[in-house]
């Protein structure tokens, strides 16, 4: 096997391409958001009631809950917020990976390349957010 043949990648690129971080961070939101969902759901329930909230009165509510309509109410309406997560979430990663990526291109505008690791990021996670919020 000649070296010009090997299967070995050159591509110096640290991020990934858009479609794969639009995917990865839409699936990871999904279940980051499924996983605190049974809380939402929770939080949801003292919100349209006049109950005033402690830790004592949760437990009794994610009691009742459950025994009254299953394991599974903890996750009603979970479907449909990832109808709107996977597209948030997927987007927001997107733009942070593609900023970030354009701060670390040494074409970039030095502006931009000369500010701290700190400053980029928060540029990079704020733009992300609102983008992400605007195409929601």
């Amino acid at each position: 096997m000649s070296p010009s043949s090997s299967s070995v990648n050159t591509n110096t690129s640290t991020s990934p391409p858009p479609l794969h971080s639009l995917l990865a961070g839409g699936l990871s939101g999904m279940i980051a958001k499924s996983f605190v969902a049974p809380l939402d759901r929770l939080k949801i329930l003292f919100q349209v009631t006049n109950m005033p909230f402690s830790f004592l009165a949760c437990k009794r509510v994610a009691t009742k809950l459950v025994s009254d309509d299953g394991l599974s109410a903890l996750w009603k309406g979970n479907g449909v917020m990832m109808l709107r997560v996977f597209p948030y979430a997927g987007i927001q990663f997107c733009v942070f990976d593609t900023l970030k990526s354009i701060f670390a291109d040494p074409a970039s505008n030095s502006t931009l390349r000369n500010m701290s690791h700190t400053s980029q990021s928060l540029m990079a996670g704020s733009t992300a957010g609102l983008v992400s919020t605007v195409a929601t």
